[in-house]
């Protein structure tokens, strides 16, 4: 399944992956502070996602990875999932459905 028919089916706005691409850049070229980044990554959580019934979790990987995951929070069902490599690279567009245990 699409990246974008998850957002779709998730309530996920476009704006939250665009600002995660370029937040993610930007950290990564040291572009912005660490305290830049983690209060953008709280605002879009905040502004976006909330009031959407929808939660941002974030998982270090290894090598350097990290991944983005937005849940519902009523049901736990995972609306998108953004793998980024070290330099601030989106990893894939496309990821299966799949359900985390709540945190």
């Amino acid at each position: 399944m699409q990246s974008n028919a998850l957002r779709t089916a998730g309530r996920v706005p476009a704006i939250v992956q665009i600002v995660l691409r370029q937040a993610v850049r930007r950290r990564a070229e040291n572009g912005i502070s660490g305290a830049v980044f983690e209060e953008q990554i709280r605002r879009l959580g905040r502004e976006e996602l909330e009031p959407k019934g929808l939660k941002l979790l974030v998982r270090e990987l290894s090598e350097g990875r990290t991944r983005y995951i937005i849940k519902d929070q009523a049901t736990g069902t995972v609306c998108d999932l953004l793998n980024f490599n070290a330099e601030g690279a989106l990893e894939g567009d496309s990821v299966e459905q799949e359900v985390l245990p709540s945190v």
